[in-house]
């Protein structure tokens, strides 16, 4: 049997090639015949050592730049959809750490599934597993315990870091991620829309080291910014699954966003 090939996405912003983790790392445990792309959103694009860094590490590997900052879901469409001769197509964001571990896992379970359209590993914070999770109602609900395996993709979320798709799967539509969504919910959306179409996905048994946003420490207009980005991103999610979720959704980021311009004094925040 040939090993299977991967077309590996990582999008960096703001970030020198050999400061990103995902890089430094992936580089250490490579798949064979795959192809690396490194999209870059930053304002400003790689100096010539960087490239040099990237093409020594990496020689099957192409880099782009888009200093207008492309929306995630139009750079995975894009990475895809121009590279269909590879069987899986892996996302990473720039501050994930792997190991030979995942690849070990991740080649195991497509040998034992290779019908499975989607293989996604676990993101913990702690001991809490953050993806994937459920999608209730209209919000995403933390898993009490781990799953691992064969798992019902109807309404569940997952983080796309690490997220392992079956090229098949993709091709058979040209836009699988909405290009409507720019940043938050992409990963979202795409997760709640291939559980219409698919019966499983599989959970890998390992935990993925991840730096999540939601827990980092920023600034007061960091915070705003990203506060505001989310509350777009999860109304048009929400739209998506039924009015109802849409009606959910929207009471209670009303709600949220007037407590939250009492807190920070700025009223702007809940007409954004």
């Amino acid at each position: 049997m040939t090993e299977s090939t991967f077309i590996m996405v990582v999008v960096l912003y703001k970030t020198r090639a050999a400061d990103s983790l995902s890089l430094i790392t992936l580089g250490d445990n490579l798949p064979a015949n795959s192809k690396l792309v490194v999209w870059d959103n930053s304002p400003d694009a790689l100096h010539a050592a960087d490239l040099k860094w990237i093409h020594a590490r990496f020689p099957n590997s192409e880099y782009i730049h888009t200093p207008e900052n492309s929306s995630l879901a139009k750079v995975y469409n894009q990475v895809y959809v121009t590279n269909t001769q590879y069987d899986y197509f892996l996302i990473l964001d720039q501050d994930t750490t792997l190991t030979t571990d995942f690849f070990v896992a991740l080649r195991n379970a497509i040998a034992r599934h290779p019908g499975i359209n989607l293989f996604l590993p676990l993101v913990c914070h702690g001991h809490q597993v953050v993806s994937p999770a459920d999608f209730r109602f209209y919000r995403g609900v933390y898993w009490t315990q781990r799953q691992t395996g064969l798992v019902t993709a109807q309404n569940r979320l997952a983080i796309a870091s690490g997220m392992t798709i079956r090229m098949e799967y993709l091709k058979e539509k040209a836009n699988r991620f909405d290009e409507r969504l720019k940043l938050y919910g992409v990963d979202d959306k795409f997760i709640l829309d291939y559980g219409k179409e698919n019966q499983y996905f599989f959970v890998l048994d390992y935990v993925l080291t991840h730096q999540l946003s939601m827990f980092e420490q920023e600034d007061v207009e960091r915070k705003t910014m990203r506060f505001i980005e989310h509350k777009h991103a999860q109304k048009a999610v929400c739209k998506s699954v039924s009015l109802l979720s849409w009606v959910m959704i929207s009471v209670m980021l009303f709600i949220k966003s007037i407590a939250w311009a009492f807190k920070w004094k700025d009223i702007r925040i809940i007409f954004k």
